[in-house]
């Protein structure tokens, strides 16, 4: 699966993401990032491949300036999201393991395409994927640090190195 990894705090907000795609007994890398930024947000993704249709396509809405965040992700984003995955064919309200790991206005969001929830959560950082609890131990262990790009890249190798599912070249990018 993969490991996506985020951090929006005082320094700034940054998500990191592996390369790698695991698929039954097989590995593989990817060329292009699962991490990306667009506009106003970062974004990455998690599970099926449908992650790079959204990658690709998807132009997200502008936040307006005094915007709630959380309700704005809870609904004009969330419906623009509902509408792109009808335009583009991609199912949601299934079983599928997809979703997004999305930061907005220093806050982490983490949208699953199962149930169409958007969680906001209050931590500082957030891990999703097969490598999670590795990360999600690593950002732990560094909260001290003030360099979040160091923490991201320290976090993913340890999810590359002690998760089957995750490999590859890491990728960061910044708001």
């Amino acid at each position: 699966m993969t490991c996506i990894a985020a951090i929006a705090n005082g320094n700034g907000s940054f998500i990191a993401g592996e390369r790698g795609l695991s698929q039954d007994d097989c590995m593989m890398l990817l060329s292009s990032p699962k991490v990306w930024k667009s506009g106003e947000y970062l974004f990455g993704f998690y599970g099926g491949m449908e992650g790079f249709r959204v990658k690709e396509n998807f132009i997200p809405p502008k936040i307006p300036v005094n915007a709630d965040i959380v309700k704005f992700m809870n609904s004009v984003f969330l419906k623009e999201m509902i509408e792109f995955y009808q335009d583009f064919h991609i199912p949601f309200n299934t079983d599928n393991e997809y979703g997004l790991v999305i930061v907005a206005r220093n806050k982490i969001f983490e949208h699953d395409i199962s149930d169409m929830s958007m969680t906001c959560f209050d931590s500082d950082y957030f891990s999703m994927g097969t490598g999670s609890s590795y990360a999600l131990g690593s950002l732990h262990t560094t909260e001290t640090w003030k360099d979040n790009k160091k923490r991201l890249n320290v976090a993913l190798e340890s999810a590359i190195k002690y998760s089957m599912t995750c490999q590859g070249n890491i990728d960061i990018v910044s708001l």
